[in-house]
């Protein structure tokens, strides 16, 4: 599965929740493993069973841990997923989950032989500082694939990031999710099963 079409197979899902815990100050220690759990449980009622995700899954050669390990389809396209969570109250709350972000990038880049991709959920408006660190991560790192799952004409859309300029969706007031693949030879995302 490619963050295309991962962003795709939940941008029905219902973020008023978790637009709530993106602000909120009286969750301590961060809403990250909720978001996941809930997002494993969309994709598998909308794949009926067809996808196999698990938490907390070690990388090969067992270093380190990712946020969800999902397999297609009764085991092909295995893929290693990362997602970072806005924690408010921690000064620039925005700028600390961009960090930590990247962080998630620089960790599955140590990691070439495998299929992967990092999000980050967020609420907006981004500040200048937040645009401009979210565009010094997509200037070095080697993107070869980029997305936001973004409020737009009253739903939420699947967008490509082509670039730093197409940053409208970080300037909105809503709840978004942005994604970066790292890897050059991802396969094309409209073809991955």
């Amino acid at each position: 599965m490619r963050i295309q079409q991962f962003f795709e197979a939940i941008e029905d899902y219902n973020f008023s929740r978790a637009a709530e815990l993106a602000v909120s100050e009286k969750i301590v220690g961060g809403w990250e493993a909720w978001f996941q759990v809930e997002l494993a449980m969309h994709l598998v009622e909308k794949f009926q069973g067809n996808v196999s995700i698990s938490r907390e899954m070690s990388y090969p050669d067992k270093s380190a841990r990712c946020d969800f390990y999902i397999e297609y389809g009764g085991g092909r396209d295995p893929t290693y997923v990362e997602l970072k969570c806005q924690l408010p109250g921690r000064g620039d709350a925005i700028n600390n989950a961009l960090f930590r972000f990247e962080a998630d990038i620089t960790k599955q880049k140590g990691y070439p032989e495998i299929a992967g991709f990092c999000f980050m959920a967020s609420c907006g408006p981004w500040n200048d500082v937040n645009i401009a660190t979210f565009e010094t991560i997509f200037q070095t790192v080697d993107v070869a694939s980029a997305y936001v799952l973004g409020w737009s004409n009253g739903e939420y859309e699947v967008a490509q990031l082509k670039g730093t300029g197409d940053l409208a969706y970080f300037q909105n007031p809503y709840f978004f999710l942005t994604g970066i693949s790292a890897w050059p030879d991802e396969p094309d995302d409209s073809n991955s099963n």
